[in-house]
């Protein structure tokens, strides 16, 4: 009889530990689905982010790719405004033809007797 008292408590004990256990287990089953559920909505505000990024991305990939062929076609335009002023100094008009004439003698004079006056004192 005592053995059984004995086997009864052992298992008795048993259960209560085994039970210790399965709610231990239940509450780090819940802090996990927490945490995992936490994870998720950190994932999916990341995720948002990054969508918001690679659509500014685009945007101003856009953006570069219309400026650099704005500036291929102001490049091309100089280039060719370039070659035509020098086959227009080819065709005889000269280079005396594109600078504009000097201003009359008494307005040098003028600009550089202002000029004494205001380097003077």
């Amino acid at each position: 009889m005592e053995a059984i008292k004995k086997k009864m408590q052992m298992l008795k004990l048993d259960k209560e530990n085994a039970l210790d256990r399965a709610e231990q287990a239940e509450a780090e089953q819940k802090q996990a689905e927490e945490r995992s559920k936490q994870l998720e909505d950190e994932l999916a505000a990341m995720q948002k982010k990054l969508k918001g990024t690679e659509d500014e991305l685009d945007k101003y990939s856009e953006a570069l790719k219309d400026a650099q062929e704005k500036l291929e076609l102001a490049e091309k335009k100089a280039a060719d405004e370039f070659h035509d002023l020098f086959q227009d100094l080819d065709k005889g008009k000269g280079l005396l033809s594109l600078i504009p004439p000097p201003p009359p003698c008494h307005i040098l004079r003028f600009c550089a007797q202002g000029l004494a006056r205001r380097y003077v004192y």
